[in-house]
């Protein structure tokens, strides 16, 4: 599906880097868009990736807007849309993961 031969793959598996090409058509079958594949599976699905992303935007959001003038806000601002991904990161590396199902007291709108 990706058009590339079975080298190339290994090569991927030992680390060699995907072109932006490859990693755009990779994207485009798994149908995850720009969506970080590492919060994916922490969250167990797209849709929850997708829920959880908008609950830590939302929070983000809440804590810039309620931030005293002269504090530093801009790890919060997410320009590349990775802080639910890093946020992620950091829970596991504190050995705390998502639970199961994402909890619908949560749920954003």
């Amino acid at each position: 599906m990706l058009g590339v031969s079975p080298a190339q793959i290994s090569k991927w598996k030992t680390g060699d880097v995907m072109s932006r090409d490859e990693e755009v058509k990779l994207r485009g079958i798994l149908g995850i868009g720009e969506q970080v594949p590492e919060l994916i599976f922490a969250a167990g699905s797209l849709d929850e990736a997708k829920k959880w992303e908008s609950l830590i935007r939302t929070i983000a959001d809440f804590v810039k807007s309620g931030a005293e003038t002269g504090y530093d806000t801009y790890p919060l601002d997410d320009d590349l849309g990775g802080l639910a991904a890093e946020t992620s990161q950091v829970l596991q590396r504190m050995g705390i993961s998502f639970p199961e199902g994402f909890p619908s007291q949560f749920e954003v709108n």
